[in-house]
């Protein structure tokens, strides 16, 4: 999937990490805190990093990290995107209809309908796709 102009390319679960290790103030009691292994957790800060383009963190062997200039102007406002974030999910009425379609979906024997063949969904996870009306 092709990524928007001017859209970043990081991931909340980026966020959350960065948020947490700033909180704990080391890498190993973040990690903790969020059940993952301290290599996963500094790996997801860094490849935030790469993406924002710039230094969040000053690592210091046994003595944890400290925010740089950036990692102070980040932290407030990815505090509010993780704060924001459960406003973003699907209502109800979306999740049902999207259900709807799959089961519609998944109740039809494919071998009655070799039309749709071509358009079916390769996967479960895949998002549903319309109705679409195959004519025998």
């Amino acid at each position: 999937m092709a990524r928007a102009e001017g859209v970043p390319a990081f991931t909340m679960n980026q966020l959350a990490a960065f948020v947490a290790v700033a909180e704990a103030g080391t890498i190993s009691g973040a990690a903790e805190r969020l059940h993952i292994s301290p290599s996963a957790l500094s790996a997801s800060v860094t490849e935030l990093e790469r993406h924002l383009q710039t230094q969040l963190l000053h690592r210091r062997k046994a003595k944890g990290v400290s925010l740089t200039a950036s990692g102070e102007l980040v932290l407030p406002r990815a505090r509010y995107l993780l704060h924001q974030a459960p406003s973003w999910r699907p209502t109800p009425a979306v999740t049902s209809a999207a259900s709807r379609v799959w089961s519609a979906w998944a109740a039809t024997p494919r071998w009655r309908r070799p039309c749709c063949r071509s358009w079916s969904p390769p996967s479960r996870s895949a998002t549903p796709r319309p109705a679409s009306r195959c004519t025998s």
